[in-house]
């Protein structure tokens, strides 16, 4: 395998890896929390793709946003909020400063 492509593979296993961990570790809480959204408080949700940031505003959730992912621009809501991921790489740091609910991911 070529040295490019490998550390590709390996960037993208230790995303989904980290994205995996973020959501088992809430797990416990996740009921709780999608209790208290619908008494009113907001879940934090981050997309890691574009489109799914769309569904988001599509879905009338869009408020629930607090992260996109790179080439996030549509609506214009969306591509005002922060990035902290790109089709390779996800900000892991700022991920876990973040503290959001719910990751989606493609």
């Amino acid at each position: 395998m070529k040295p490019r492509v490998a550390a590709v593979l390996q960037t993208a296993t230790s995303t989904l890896l980290v994205a995996a961990l973020l959501i088992a570790s809430d797990a416990s809480s996740a009921a709780e929390k999608t209790t208290d959204a619908h008494r009113g408080n907001s879940l934090r949700v981050v997309t890691l793709a574009p489109s799914l940031a769309e569904l988001m505003f599509a879905a009338q959730a869009g408020d629930q946003l607090v992260a996109v992912s790179a080439f996030t621009d549509y609506p214009q809501a969306a591509a005002k909020l922060p990035v902290i991921s790109d089709a390779f790489v996800v900000d892991e740091e700022r991920l876990a400063m973040l503290k959001p609910d719910l990751l989606l991911a493609w």
